[in-house]
């Protein structure tokens, strides 16, 4: 059996933060660049508060806290090039008022330089007190194993 071997990519990342943002239903929820290592993950030129990726594989995780509005549901959703992006969606219900917590972990594999964009989807407008989106680039099994 042969041993391991371990591909030898540097992977690039970016951590995006909002402390803050009233967002209507389908907004986007206002996210500042905090750090990020290589140019596959940047802020967006055209879209405010998105995040410009060129192609490749990411791995991509959001957390949001927000405040339960009127109907008590929120909901949140990735988007790539304002489409939905499938298995993003986090939904929770709670008390008017009181903080909803959601999070979601997805793999994207983009074929051209995209815009991607963390969006209120619930029915109402909402108060998100924060939200985190980490992404990091040339996400993939490093290690391949091969029988001899």
């Amino acid at each position: 059996m042969t041993a391991p071997t371990i591909a030898n990519e540097t992977s690039q990342f970016g951590f995006f933060a909002s402390t803050g943002d009233v967002v209507a239903t389908g907004d986007e929820i206002t996210l500042a660049l905090v750090r990020s290592s290589g140019t596959a993950v940047a802020p967006s030129t055209t879209t405010p508060g998105a995040v410009n990726l060129l192609a490749g594989r990411y791995l991509v995780n959001y957390v949001a806290g927000a405040q339960a509005p009127t109907g008590g549901t929120v909901s949140t959703a990735l988007t790539l090039n304002d489409i939905q992006v499938a298995n993003s969606t986090a939904t929770e219900t709670q008390t008017a008022g009181d903080v909803a917590n959601l999070g979601q972990t997805v793999i994207l594999d983009i074929p051209q330089t995209s815009t991607l964009a963390l969006v209120n989807t619930s029915a109402e407008e909402v108060t998100f007190t924060s939200a985190n989106l980490t992404i990091t680039s040339n996400y993939r099994n490093p290690v391949t194993c091969a029988a001899s």
